[in-house]
């Protein structure tokens, strides 16, 4: 079966996604304080974080390392069996389901983002690229495609 486009656009969303999150975590995780790509300390004032390490690792991690094993995944349809054990979906393989958890955890990180920091003009782009990657996940093509 040939690759759905919208395939295609999940790719290239997500590897821009992960780019952004491991440069942007990798300096959190380099400069704890922020002053590395100038974020204001006063930033944390409603969280409980005392610096960006922690908030670093998460994006370096669940945002930036993690998509990439999705991008491999779209790309090649290969079966991953340690992460067939988190697939939700029987009939589908786990780019699947990984995809949809991968827009859910997006759009969760920047609504929490939203309520904790200041406006950035990334929040709603963000949040945006979130949805766009879960309706194109749910689409008929995108389903078919990955059925086992």
């Amino acid at each position: 079966m040939k690759k759905p486009v919208g395939v295609y656009f999940i790719i290239l969303i997500v590897l821009f996604v992960s780019i952004s999150a491991i440069f942007g975590g990798f300096s959190l995780i380099k400069d704890p304080t922020g002053n590395l790509i100038q974020f204001p300390n006063n930033y944390l004032k409603n969280t409980f974080f005392g610096n960006y390490l922690i908030p670093g690792l998460i994006l370096f991690l669940v945002l930036g390392i993690f998509p990439l094993f999705l991008v491999y995944g779209l790309i090649k349809k290969d079966s991953l069996k340690f992460l067939e054990f988190f697939n939700i979906y029987n009939d589908l393989r786990w780019q699947f389901s990984f995809t949809i958890y991968y827009g859910i955890v997006l759009i969760i990180w920047i609504d929490v983002q939203i309520m904790l920091v200041p406006y950035i003009i990334l929040q709603p782009i963000i949040s945006g690229i979130g949805i766009i990657i879960l309706a194109l996940s749910l689409s008929k093509e995108f389903r078919r495609y990955y059925l086992k």
